[in-house]
């Protein structure tokens, strides 16, 4: 404890024994040790606080069996629980229960059963609302007018809905608490302000954006009008924000919640306390969700240290980090490494809470997906039906939790090659997250199990294909992709930070090439020109500028009624984003380059992209001829790119795949595709090639031998990759003397022209 909280903490408990005792005489003592205990509790001194209420208990007359025994029962079932002994604290809980049911304590009885609904929220939610419900209900019969209270216990109820995943129940609840809040005189801000931000985050969970953003801006406002100087208010307030962010996928701006909220304590210099501890977790939880492992494995060790150093090898905080850290490993595939520690945590939490518990459930999955990923499915599978049995029971059947364990099923049963059971479990995680096609997006639990679980099924199907050569199976696979297409399309509307815009778009990029992938080759085994065209709207929805813009432009240009400024406006805003996409290239190119400069030049990237955007929307709201000119075509068919071409033009579109480049050749009468292999070194290849063309006129030191050893080169870099990428190409260019190219990702800095 530091100097400045024992002194606090002392000068508590001066107080209170004094008011204490000059209230009523203490023989025994006991009065003086449920006073100290009381103190130490909300010194969050949790041993302390159970151990003095032991002390008062001991006090008591054996056989004396008042009201007050029995609430310092509870009392020491709230401190047990607190110190994460569950067992023994239900053991007070229900015997305080007995008791004060007996003595017929109406008062006491219910704050005991709104305690206990606290104790089993985060093990039997079920019985955890049954016991809210009955407090409530006790409450409102006892105290007909005390709104405050009958508040207090229906926030109670509602946070336990929320843990049970009835937002609909709490949206109920929520709504009471401020309808009874509007008729107090005067208005109560604090319990104002938590109603109009716990509404706002259940609102989150429904998918209703616009009502949960209407009651944070409330709750924000109250907060910063009259708790402006309350920092630990405001540390909390933004630290559960940054949890109902990473609930909705918004991990970019969640991860400017986290690192304000560590900052707050390391520039007081504490990074070992207990609240630090949790903060720098946090912020290593949310770099591992955006798969950035190396970023949370550098707060995840901290935290260890920490943790072992206060709490000691077999404390479940240090539990809880030796499984951050073994899963760490794990997604850095340092198999070996992470094994050991994901046992030691397991064994900790089985030893606190038995086998039967949602915490060594977690690890019992982590430790399965290990074996599973060393190619030990078997000897993963008892693990993983373990955790899935165990959550299933405990959880219910709708929970992100859930939908893991069954995703983590999947992933085994498609290891040994049973490709059938693989989806089935995979379609069961779909549903843990409320999924259900005829209801679509808006009930879903949490988007990103849901991406999870059909990007694995259409992996298995994929899988299954290569083994089967069963085209039916590519139809599978490639309609999920068309369910996936939709779901990140109804989420990113929601995202709020362009940080995680990016990185839903990253991730949406392999699952289009996944699916350019299956559709090409459904064109190719059937030769039905439907999936050449849905490969190509796969396609150009990898880009974040429409592809086709080159085939319309010079048409367009001569067509009137377009204000000058705007067409300026569009032709450099269009520049812009071109020259940024030439120094976000290059600058990726620098093995040396500072990561935040990365970062900070890919977001005015993404900035500079949607400002275009807005500019082609404006001129589709307020000159739609135009418009339709120029930009809109209709991605979904090939049949308009072969409309716009002449009978002397031809039409190239690449998209870089891992290992190949698929290439769509459109002319005025054919459609179709072409594979390049992708066994060279393309990025550092075209990298020389430019240097070579502006590095002479760039040195500030020219001469005959560098200009030589420059055009060498280039000679033979422009060569090389004209074989690669456009030699194969040739035969579909015989009488065309226009070639238009839509590039992908580097190939954007590959000046054609000069190869």
């Amino acid at each position: 404890m530091s100097p400045k909280r024992s002194i606090v903490l002392f000068l508590l408990i001066l107080q209170q024994l004094a008011v204490a005792q000059s209230l009523q005489p203490d023989p025994r003592g006991m009065v003086s040790f449920n006073v100290l205990g009381d103190s130490f509790f909300q010194a969050q001194e949790w041993e302390q606080a159970r151990i003095h209420y032991e002390q008062a208990f001991t006090k008591l007359d054996s056989g004396e069996d008042s009201v007050l025994k029995q609430v310092i029962q509870r009392k020491i079932a709230d401190a047990l629980r607190m110190e994460s002994k569950f067992e023994l604290a239900s053991e007070y809980y229900f015997r305080a229960l007995q008791g004060l049911k007996a003595l017929e304590a109406e008062e006491e009885l219910i704050e005991t059963m709104a305690q206990i609904s606290v104790h089993l929220s985060s093990t039997d939610p079920v019985n955890a609302i049954a016991y809210a419900d009955s407090a409530l209900a006790r409450a409102r019969t006892l105290f007909p007018n005390d709104s405050l209270r009958i508040i207090k216990y229906l926030f109670q109820l509602a946070d336990r809905y929320r843990t049970a995943i009835e937002y609909e129940e709490c949206v109920t609840r929520y709504s009471e608490v401020l309808n009874l809040l509007e008729r107090l005189s005067p208005t109560d801000s604090f319990l104002l302000f938590n109603a109009h931000f716990r509404l706002g985050g259940v609102l989150c969970r429904l998918d209703r954006r616009a009502q949960s953003l209407h009651q944070y801006e409330i709750a924000e406002k109250l907060l910063l009008e009259k708790y402006s100087q309350d920092e630990k208010l405001l540390r909390n307030f933004y630290q559960d924000v940054a949890f109902l962010l990473e609930d909705m996928g918004d991990f970019g701006q969640a991860l400017e919640y986290r690192q304000r909220y560590c900052d707050y304590f390391f520039t007081r210099g504490d990074s070992t306390s207990f609240e630090v501890s949790r903060a720098m977790n946090n912020l290593g939880l949310t770099h591992e969700r955006r798969g950035e492992y190396e970023q949370a494995m550098y707060w995840y060790q901290k935290v260890l240290h920490n943790n072992r150093r206060i709490y000691g090898p077999v404390s479940i905080y240090t539990a809880f980090l030796l499984n951050n850290v073994g899963n760490i490993y794990k997604h850095l595939g340092e198999y070996e490494k992470g094994l050991p520690l994901l046992k030691e945590a397991y064994k900790i939490f089985s030893n606190y809470f038995g086998d039967d518990h949602v915490y060594p459930a977690n690890v019992s999955s982590n430790i399965g997906n290990v074996y599973n990923l060393m190619g030990q499915p078997m000897q993963a599978l008892p693990y993983n039906l373990a955790a899935l049995n165990i959550r299933r029971n405990k959880l219910g059947p709708y929970h992100e939790d859930l939908s893991r364990d069954y995703q983590l099923m999947g992933d085994i049963y498609s290891n040994l090659q049973d490709y059938a059971s693989a989806i089935r479990y995979y379609d069961s995680a779909a549903m843990a997250t409320k999924y259900l096609p005829e209801t679509g997006f808006e009930p879903v639990i949490s988007h990103h199990r849901l991406y999870q679980s059909m990007e694995k099924k259409a992996h298995a199907y994929d899988l299954w294909y290569e083994v089967s050569r069963d085209l039916e199976l590519l139809k599978e696979a490639s309609e999920i992709y068309q369910k996936i297409d939709a779901m990140t399309d109804f989420v990113r509307n929601s995202f709020k930070s362009e940080g995680s815009k990016r990185f839903l778009l990253h991730k949406r990029r392999s699952i289009y090439e996944d699916a350019v992938a299956d559709l090409t080759t459904l064109h190719e085994g059937t030769g039905d020109t439907f999936y050449f065209d849905e490969a190509l709207r796969f396609s150009e929805k990898t880009r974040s500028i429409l592809l086709f813009e080159a085939l319309l432009s010079s048409r367009a240009e001569n067509f009137g009624n377009i204000p000058g400024k705007l067409r300026a406006d569009i032709t450099i805003q269009r520049q812009r984003t071109s020259e940024l996409e030439k120094q976000f290239f290059e600058l990726q190119q620098n093995k040396t380059a500072d990561s935040e400069k990365i970062d900070k030049l890919e977001g005015q990237l993404f900035t500079a992209r949607n400002e275009y955007q807005r500019l082609i929307e404006v001129v589709a709201s307020n000159h739609p001829a135009y418009f339709n000119l120029k930009y809109q075509v209709d991605t979904r068919s090939g049949q308009d790119a072969q409309a716009l071409l002449s009978d002397d033009q031809v039409f190239l579109e690449y998209l870089i795949g891992s290992d190949r480049i698929t290439v769509f050749i459109i002319s005025s009468e054919k459609k179709m595709l072409i594979h390049l292999p992708l066994d060279f070194p393309l990025r550092q290849w075209i990298k020389e090639l430019r240097e070579s063309i502006y590095g002479y006129v760039l040195s500030p030191q020219k001469s005959r031998a560098l200009f030589d050893s420059l055009q060498a080169v280039y000679v033979d870099r422009a060569q090389v990759i004209y074989d690669k990428v456009l030699r194969p190409i040739e035969p579909y260019l015989v009488n065309k003397s226009t070639i238009i190219i839509s590039p992908d990702q580097e190939l954007n800095y590959l000046p054609f022209a000069t190869l």
